[in-house]
């Protein structure tokens, strides 16, 4: 299963990709499967398609308006939708970057970008 995407959780690389498939290591040459998010709200087919993560907390975006958050490094998820967050109805479309900067959460994909105060 290809991944898609990786970030540095200050103490692991987090990669994510398809069938929402998440991967840690702290070598970048080993890696465990973690559970993966199409287990869970997440949906069987949709993708991982970007991961950011920042004091302590990771966050995932993908196919579908999908979000997730772990604050354990990828061991267990929440799992979202953008509208959750304020954001207008986004009709399920893919969301593809995720960044963090001065207190503030943001979120690009096929219908804009989306900024949250944190």
């Amino acid at each position: 299963t290809a991944l898609l995407a990786v970030a540095w959780t200050g103490t692991n690389l987090l990669a994510v990709g398809a069938n929402g498939r998440v991967r840690r290591s702290a070598d970048g040459t080993s890696w465990s499967t973690l559970t993966s998010l199409s287990s869970s709200a997440w949906g069987s087919s949709n993708a991982c398609l970007a991961v950011g993560s920042w004091a302590g907390r990771t966050v995932v975006v993908g196919q579908g308006g999908n979000i997730a958050h772990s604050d354990d490094e990828g061991a267990s998820w929440t799992v979202q939708s953008i509208a959750t967050l304020g954001a207008p109805e986004t009709g399920g479309v893919d969301m593809n970057a995720v960044d963090y900067d001065n207190n503030k959460l943001t979120i690009g994909g096929q219908v804009g970008v989306f900024v949250y105060e944190i």
